[in-house]
């Protein structure tokens, strides 16, 4: 597989990650009822098989491509969301802020300060003047409001 093909297929596994992160559930819990998201069964299948999908990504977070270790990041990142694999976050946390912080991604920059923060780690050097990460237009908050397509249908 190519560099830019694993690059796709992280960054898709990292959207797929996000979908079931515990800000994401909380999101969805304010736009729909509690109850409705009980019976999205695949929800919980996705969180189930976490630790699995870090297993496929920890490989990729030190690849020679730069954009294939920056992807795996942002999927480590999200992925590291699951209480079982908080025990990974240390051996993680300091390429997140030494690759993925400094990305020229804005949004992959974003996704570094907040998993960092959530991690109990002073991002207080990697955010702006005004303290906010986040532009207008540039977000994993604005890709999720977005049309983007079903997550079941992969980006290639």
């Amino acid at each position: 597989m190519t560099a830019p093909h694993r690059t796709k297929l992280l960054e898709w596994l990292a959207e797929a990650a996000y979908a079931v992160s515990v800000s994401r559930e909380q999101q969805l819990e304010e736009w729909f009822s509690p109850a409705a998201m009980d019976h999205n069964s695949l929800f919980g299948k996705m969180r189930a098989i976490r630790p699995i999908l870090f297993q496929g990504v920890f490989p990729y977070i030190s690849d020679s491509d730069k954009s294939t270790t920056e992807a795996a990041l942002l999927a480590a990142v999200h992925l590291l969301d699951a209480p079982e694999l908080a025990s990974r976050i240390g051996a993680i946390a300091p390429k997140v802020r030494s690759v993925l912080a400094v990305s020229s991604k804005k949004s992959y920059r974003d996704t570094a300060i907040s998993g960092l923060a959530a991690w109990g780690e002073d991002v207080t050097s990697l955010k702006g003047p005004t303290g906010s990460t986040e532009k207008e237009n540039d977000s994993w908050n604005n890709f999720w409001n977005s049309n983007r397509g079903p997550l079941d249908t992969p980006p290639f």
